[in-house]
Parts: C-alpha cells; structure tokens; sequence
C-alpha cells in the first residue's frame, strides 16, 4: 500500500515550503511555486531583501503558515501541542524580523470601558464640598453628583437607590461607599448605555422590566416643570408612568418577553431620549415617548370604553371601539390574548370572561392606529393565524371576511366578492408562496400592511384607504391619530364648560349634568391649553363629540344644551 495514502490531505499544504528547511542565509523564502511572484494572499515577494515579511503582517496568515509548516513529514503527522511549544518559544531571525510564530494578537476586547476615571476626581470634590456642610448624602444630593458624573439628570433618583441596594441599604451615602461601588460600576460598564443599563437592572438579572423603569419616570414627573400637573393627581401620574414605558416595550421589546435585554436598551438610546427631554419645557409640545398629549388621548379612549372603573376592558367594551369599527371575529382573538398576552395574573384572568387590562389596551391601540409596524403586523398576523400554523391560508381570510361581506350589505356599500378580494390582496402583498401569506411577506411590504389587515376586519379604514391611497404612509400614523383626537376632545371640554356657564347664567344650570363618570367632589384645573379634571377617587373623562363643525354660535350653544340637560 502506498505510504503516502496515509498523509493527511490538506488543500495547498504541498505548495509552502517547511518551516524547518527555511536556510535564513539564502534566497529561500516560502512561496507559491510557479512563476507568478504574487501569492494567493495578494503579496508580492521580493527576492532580495521582503522575504515572507509581509505574509507575517496578518495575524491569519500567521496562523495559517504555522498550523501548515507544524505537519511532520517523516511521521505523516501534526506536531503535538508540547512539541509546538518547545520549537516555538526560540525566536526565529528571518532578515530583519523576529517574532514568535505561535503568538497571535489578541483582536477581541469584550470590556474596554470608554468612561474616564479621571472624572473620578471632579465626582469626588463636589462630593467633600458637600459634605462639609453634611455628614452623609441624601437623595436632594444626587441632582449634581449626576451631572458631574455625565449621566442624565433623570438617572439621579436610580442612581441613589443603586448605590443605596449595593450598599448596607441604608439611605445615608458616605464617600467612601459611593466611590467604591461608582468604581465597581465603572469597572463593569464600557459606555454610557452599559452603565445606565447596569443602574436600573437588578443584580440578579441581566435584563430590565417594566418595574425597572418606574424610578427614571417619576423623577421626569416630580423634576420636568412641563408634567407639573401630574405632580397632585396620584391616578394620572401611574397611567402616565405606565403608558410611557408600554411604549418603549412596545417599539424595542422585540422578543415579546417583557424582558428587555442590553442590545434592546442600547438600540432604544434612553440616555439620549432623557437629554432631549432635559431642553424641553413642555412635553405636551413633542411627538416622542414621554410626550403628555400622546398618553392623554391614549388614556381617554379606554375611559370611553371602560364602564365599570376597574381598569380592565371586556369583549363588549371593546366591541364599542371606533364606532364598532372591528368585527366581532377579530375582537374575540384580541380580548382571548392572541394578539398579546395579557399582563392580568391568573387570579384575575377568568378564561370564561377575559378582559383586557390597560397595558393590553395600549398594544391593542398602537397596533391598530399605526398597522406597518414589526410590532402591529406580530400582532395582527398573530390574531388572524386562526390554527397556529405560522401561514395565513386562504381558508382562514375567507373565515374573516365573511363578516366583512356582512357589513358591507348592511351599510349598503356594494359587496366585493372574496375571489376579487383575495386576488387584490395577494397582488398587494406580492407573497412568495402563491397559496398562503407569511409574516415575512408582510414585513417585506410594510406600507400595505395596513390595507391588508383592514379589509378583513376594519371596514371604514379600508374605504378610507381606497379613496385616498396617495396619502398612505406620508405620515406618522400615531402623530396624526393623537392630533386629530386631541382636538375633539378639547373642542367637547371647551363646549361642555360654554354650556354650563350658559346655563349657571340663566340660574336653570343643573349641579349633575350626567357625564360618562359621575363623581362627587371633582375639579377642574386648566394648565396651558389643556382641561384636565380629576376626582380624589377616580378620573372623569367626558363623552367625547365626534362633530366636526364648530359650534361657535348661539343657536349651536342651545341645541348643546338640550342635549346635556
């Protein structure tokens, strides 16, 4: 049998001369053998003086070169680690180079914290010029040691409590233990998102929770001088901590779990969103996640559909949405937790009647508002995906849209067979299978996204859609469903308070005019532009007027009046 059978068969090992034949006297250098000059690698060699300098610039090559030049001939094998070891460690002089061939450098830092420790020193002088006047610190403290470590002001109240949870608990900081455990976050930070990361997660985890961003909210509430209404008002203050973060869950959260990881938190940027919020007076005037309109309009439709003042939504509520926009189909999925998971625990979920609490209704609104997004088109192909198959099947649109087919009898709108219904989509989405829809083809087209999901279970959208297709997606489908919103609103507070005044003027005014919540002891305060009213108990938010005609004049103010009385 041919002894060279035995060799391993390694691709180019023949081509490159051995290490130990190299003679560093001659010409001999390791080279392809040919008569191109240039290697595989791009370099090319120069007879007199480079030798194989240049194939030694790169870390892989290196490696390459002494994995192949470490194969024994003689014993048809790889030299073993000790026997590298022991010919490795003498250095080999080749020209004018030295170098160790079995030493790669080191490409990979995990941890390289970019935080300056000499700011350290300028921390710890404001420090003793504190506590010169203080024996410990306080939280009032912390407001400056904040800004001269180059954190956010907002971060202040949860850089307290870490540096109080890694201590001996007591809220009395000393400099000593403030400097060893800044040190001790330092160390394990290597920038700024690491680091607030590092300050709102518990020690335990290596994740954040919605509970781990409550502290950075209410002291946005208690130091903003734009959310001091919410300051007095306790109910407002947590739907207001509650919509913010269910926000940032809802747009960055991608796994669903509730658990925010540090690749999520570093995309989501909240060091940056909190410095922009530290130049603006009035949120109300913004369009981002801490903005007091956006979650106004939010927490008033669900007070238009929530009755009973236990903050949770039932089937029927629900059905009440937009005018009884959404068919009953798609409102029995969302209320069962197809869409989302409800945040209800088992003792307050009931299977035989599911409701629906006020984080629920936050994803339920985000994702029908605003349908291109990855998170509403999850949801929304989760609710209609009827057997779980991860497909959208003919059977199950047609399943949809029958009730669709109903409505549009009942409204007289001329019915479109699913045939053309079905082909219209199809050519909308433009799937890869002709037979079913993916939740990737959706993704793929995410501006007919919307259309899609309408036609099978929100009939006014998709008329609105087809008379004025130009306008999709020239817009923020949030901002503009806020505005629009947020002015009926005001506009039915500033009619309900003309009509009372009338009617107090004329001495017939009636101390229980019958609004959505009745309530003894309510008041009203106006900040800036905006009515807010409130109860010691619970929150009142009026019927909303859906006219769009101003009613300025005085025959209007009358006929306002008979309807409240």
């Amino acid at each position: 049998m041919d002894q060279s059978s035995n060799v391993p068969k390694l691709r180019h090992l023949k081509r490159f001369k051995r290490l130990d034949t190299i003679n560093e006297s001659s010409e001999d250098v390791p080279r392809f053998i040919g008569t191109s000059t240039k290697n595989a690698f791009g370099f090319r060699f120069n007879n007199n003086n480079h030798k194989f300098q240049n194939f030694q610039s790169s870390p892989i090559n290196k490696s390459l070169y002494f994995s192949l030049s470490s194969f024994d001939s003689a014993n048809n094998s790889f030299a073993t680690k000790e026997q590298c070891n022991g010919v490795n460690n003498k250095t080999t002089t080749v020209g004018n180079s030295v170098d160790k061939m079995s030493v790669i450098p080191r490409f990979y830092f995990p941890v390289i914290s970019k935080i300056q420790e000499n700011r350290l020193e300028s921390v710890l002088i404001k420090i003793q010029e504190i506590l010169s006047s203080n024996n410990y610190l306080n939280r009032s403290h912390f407001g400056l040691i904040t800004r001269e470590c180059s954190l956010p002001r907002y971060m202040s109240s949860a850089l307290f409590y870490k540096i109080v949870e890694l201590g001996n608990g007591n809220e009395h900081i000393t400099l000593d233990q403030f400097e060893r455990i800044w040190k001790m976050l330092i160390k394990t930070s290597k920038d700024e998102a690491s680091l607030c990361f590092n300050i709102l997660r518990n020690d335990k985890n290596n994740f954040l929770t919605i509970d781990n961003f409550v502290i950075v909210l209410k002291d946005i509430i208690m130091n903003h001088p734009g959310l001091e209404c919410l300051r007095k008002n306790f109910i407002f203050r947590e739907r207001y901590v509650e919509t913010v973060i269910c926000r940032l869950f809802y747009d960055y959260n991608r796994n669903w779990s509730g658990k925010m990881t540090y690749k999520e938190f570093k995309r989501m940027d909240l060091p940056g969103m909190l410095r922009k919020l530290e130049s603006k007076v009035d949120p109300n005037n913004s369009c981002d996640y801490f903005s007091y309109k956006h979650f106004y309009v939010i927490y008033c439709k669900f007070w238009e559909l929530e009755n009973d003042y236990d903050l949770r939504i039932n089937k029927k509520d629900l059905a009440r949405y937009s005018d009884n926009a959404l068919t009953s189909r798609i409102i029995d999925r969302v209320i069962n937790g197809y869409g989302k998971m409800t945040d209800l625990s088992m003792k307050e979920y009931d299977s035989n009647n599911p409701k629906m609490s006020y984080r629920d209704f936050i994803w339920f609104l985000l994702s029908e508002v605003d349908k291109s997004t990855n998170t509403s088109i999850e949801y929304w192909f989760r609710c209609l995906d009827s057997d779980g198959d991860g497909v959208l099947s003919v059977y199950e649109l047609e399943w949809f849209y029958e009730e669709q087919l109903n409505r549009m009898k009942l409204f007289g709108i001329e019915p479109i067979k699913f045939k053309d219904c079905i082909c219209q989509m199809f050519d909308l989405i433009k799937p890869s299978n002709p037979y079913v829809i993916t939740l990737k083809d959706l993704k793929r087209c995410k501006r007919n996204a919307s259309p899609f999901f309408d036609m099978f279970f929100n009939l006014s959208k998709f008329i609105a859609y087809e008379n004025y297709q130009q306008q999709l997606g020239e817009v923020n489908e949030i901002d503009a469903y806020v505005n629009v919103e947020y002015e009926k609103i005001l506009r039915a507070e500033q009619n309900r308070r003309r009509s009372h005044e009338k009617l107090e003027a004329l001495g017939t005014a009636n101390k229980n005019i019958p609004h959505k919540v009745t309530l003894d002891g309510f008041r009203s305060n106006v900040v800036g532009n905006r009515f807010i009213r409130y109860s010691n108990k619970q929150i009142i938010c009026e019927e909303i007027d859906d006219s769009d005609d101003d009613k300025n004049s005085d025959e209007e103010d009358d006929d306002d009046n008979e309807e409240l009385l």
